[in-house]
């Protein structure tokens, strides 16, 4: 940690966290008493099997109200760290960058990059940063993008996306197009696993002279 981050810290984060730290324990307090209630009720309903309905009621009611309390104190904690804390860390990285917590990436932003070919049947997401690094125009954001599997009688969805999802504005105009993806099906299955790559997208899958960028990546380009 260098100096100028251990005095952030130090002067500023520090006393945030301490701040928030009876909230953070009293949810959790508040957690756990519902687990135990939860599990009293289940226990005292198998030992009395013929009144386990009146009996487990109460506890698993108490359980209902201390679960749904702490569920409240968490998303007021979560709101409070983000603006307090996160909003700390960004400014520290940058005074220029701009944080909204409640905002995300767009939607045709996402499709633009053309990384995932699913169709996108929910889109969700939040504390999008955007700012400038140099003469870059950037914006990230944390994603969670799912897709519904088409033809399924039980509706079942499947996962795109999830993560955090940064886009830059090189302000470069590029003929072509490049993506690279994690090399996961050659270094599981071998020269199998490079035809299968060969099959996932339309561009071409290339191969470059660095071996150790090989051997991490896939690379498809039109150019």
């Amino acid at each position: 940690m260098n100096s100028a981050l251990r005095n952030f810290f130090e002067t500023t984060l520090r006393q945030e966290l301490r701040d928030l730290e009876p909230m953070r324990e009293r949810c959790v307090l508040l957690a756990a008493i519902g687990i135990v209630a939860t599990f009293v009720a289940i226990i005292t309903g198998l030992y009395y099997k013929g009144f386990a309905i009146l009996i487990t009621a109460i506890p698993l009611g108490i359980a209902g109200l201390l679960f749904f309390k702490a569920y409240q104190i968490w998303l007021e904690y979560k709101e409070i760290f983000k603006q307090d804390i996160v909003k700390s860390i960004v400014r520290f990285a940058n005074s220029d960058w701009e944080y909204l917590p409640k905002r995300k990436i767009s939607e045709d932003r996402f499709r633009q990059s053309e990384i995932f070919e699913l169709r996108v049947d929910d889109y969700q997401g939040d504390d999008l940063i955007r700012g400038k690094i140099d003469d870059i125009n950037f914006e990230c954001s944390e994603l969670c993008v799912s897709h519904e599997d088409p033809g399924d009688t039980e509706g079942r969805w499947s996962l795109i996306f999830k993560g955090l999802f940064f886009h830059a504005d090189f302000q470069k105009h590029f003929l072509g197009k490049t993506f690279i993806t994690s090399d996961i099906s050659e270094k599981i299955l071998g020269k199998l696993g490079r035809k299968l790559q060969e099959r996932n997208r339309i561009e071409p899958l290339i191969k470059i002279e660095q071996p150790d960028f090989e051997h991490a990546f896939a690379i498809y380009s039109t150019e």
